[in-house]
C-alpha cells in the first residue's frame, strides 16, 4: 500500500540536496509524536510495482527513495529489484523494523527511535539519530562507536509548534559535532524550504 509518489529534493542525511523520486509506503510499527508525515497513517492506495515505475519515469533522476511510515513492515527486496533492473539506485529510509526486508537496497539510511533497542548488526549505510537537548550525550557517543566507521548523523527534532524547544535541540546538535567531528548535521531541510 503505498501513500504517494512523488518528486523532489532529498533532505536529509548524506544525499542531502539530490534530487530523487520517493515512494512513499502506508503504516508505521511506531506513532511517535514528532513524526513529520501523518499521510501515511491516513491515506494509501494500491499500486503494482509497474505503475509506480511508470509514475516515476517521466521524471530525471536514477535515485528512488523508498520512506514512510515504515517500508520495512513488509518484504521489499522484489520491488527493489524490480526498479534497479529498470536502472534505478533505491535508498530506504527506516526505523529498523526489519533489515531483511530491504535488503537488497543500495543505499539505506537508519533512524532509530529507540536507541536501547538497536539492531545489532551494521545493515546501513547511514545513521539518522532525532536528538532535542535532553538526548544522552553518552548515548550518542557509544552508538556512533558502534557505527563502525559510517556517517552518524544528529538531526534536531523540528517543533514548529515550540520554536524554542526547536532551537534547542538545534543548538544541541551544534555543540556535540563542534565537540565531536566524526558526527555529522542532518537538519530535515524539507521542513524548513516547505517542499515535499
Amino acid at each position: 500500500m503505498v501513500s504517494e509518489v512523488f518528486y523532489s529534493i532529498q533532505g536529509e542525511g548524506a544525499r542531502m540536496g539530490e534530487a530523487a523520486a520517493f515512494v512513499r509506503f502506508f503504516g508505521c510499527d511506531l506513532d511517535c509524536d514528532f513524526c513529520d508525515e501523518p499521510l501515511h497513517k491516513s491515506k494509501y492506495i494500491e499500486m503494482s510495482p509497474l505503475q509506480v515505475f511508470e509514475r516515476i519515469q517521466a521524471w530525471p533522476t536514477r535515485w528512488v527513495i523508498l520512506t514512510g511510515g515504515e517500508p520495512s513492515l513488509e518484504d521489499r527486496n522484489l520491488f527493489i529489484a524490480f526498479l534497479q533492473k529498470q536502472g534505478y539506485q533505491v535508498a530506504v529510509e527506516t526505523n529498523g523494523y526489519d533489515p531483511e526486508h530491504i535488503a537488497r537496497a543500495d543505499w539505506i539510511t537508519y533512524s532509530p527511535k529507540d536507541w536501547d533497542q538497536l539492531q545489532k548488526d551494521p545493515f546501513y549505510d547511514e545513521l539518522k539519530l532525532i536528538c532535542d537537548a535532553q538526548s544522552s550525550k553518552a548515548r550518542i557517543l557509544e552508538i556512533a562507536e558502534d557505527a563502525g566507521g559510517k556517517p552518524v548523523f544528529l538531526q534536531p527534532l523540528t517543533r514548529f509548534e515550540d520554536p524554542a524547544a526547536t532551537e534547542a535541540a538545534v543548538s544541541f546538535c551544534r555543540q556535540m559535532i563542534l565537540d565531536h567531528p566524526r558526527l555529522r548535521l542532518s537538519l530535515g531541510l524539507q521542513r524548513f524550504l516547505k517542499f515535499k
